[in-house]
Parts: structure tokens; C-alpha cells; sequence
């Protein structure tokens, strides 16, 4: 049996911060627990990820969260990555102080300086 994803560790998060089951989750959304057990591993299309969203009152950061580890799961391996390196490195960015971040902001720009651009 495949693994479950990040998602799906979410998904449980919020449905435990609500009381629900995932047989209630299901019925709540109009699938079926196999469904949603389904969709903790191997994802769930952008209409269904809004629905269960709206479902689970998300909202602001929770929101995001949800839509972005949601969408995550169906895309290309390397595209997480990509967003992975990206959160990396935006915290590494809020941790320096106001004052540091144009020398950070350097630093990170950096290695990518020298890849060819068209012009």
C-alpha cells in the first residue's frame, strides 16, 4: 500500500481538530471513505481540493496550506522540490534581520547570476 502523503497528514490534522472521522468527512463531501482515504495518498483533483476546503472552513493560511500541499501531491516530483527549496529559503530570509536582508538577498541571487538569459 502506497505511503501517505503530507496531504493526507493534513487532512487527518484538520479532521481531528474537528472531531470528524473520515467516514463523516466522506459524507460530509458526498464521497465515499475509500475515496478520501484514496486521495491521502495519491491526491485529489483541484474542483474536489476546493470543496473540501470549503467543507473544513479553511481559510487564510490554513486555506493555503491545504490548496498548495493539496495540488503538490498530483504534480511532478520536481516541481515539489522546487517549492520546497523555495519555502527554504524564504525562512532562511525571514530569520536575518531588516537590516541584513539586501546582503542576503545577494547571496541568494548569487548562484543563479550566471545562467544564461535571453535576451
Amino acid at each position: 500500500m502506497a505511503r501517505q502523503t503530507a496531504f493526507g497528514d493534513l487532512l487527518d490534522r484538520h479532521l481531528l481538530e474537528r472531531g470528524l472521522s473520515v467516514r463523516d468527512f466522506a459524507r460530509l463531501v458526498g464521497v465515499t471513505a475509500s475515496s478520501v482515504s484514496t486521495a491521502k495518498r495519491k491526491g485529489i483533483s483541484p474542483s474536489r481540493l476546493r470543496a473540501w476546503a470549503l467543507a473544513l472552513q479553511l481559510s487564510g493560511m490554513a486555506w493555503e496550506e491545504f490548496w498548495e500541499l493539496g495540488l503538490l501531491t498530483t504534480s511532478p516530483r520536481e516541481m515539489a522540490e522546487v517549492l520546497s527549496r523555495l519555502h527554504q529559503t524564504i525562512a532562511a530570509f525571514e530569520e536575518v534581520p531588516r537590516s541584513e536582508h539586501s546582503r542576503k538577498a545577494a547571496a541568494i541571487r548569487e548562484p543563479y547570476e550566471s545562467i544564461p538569459t535571453e535576451t
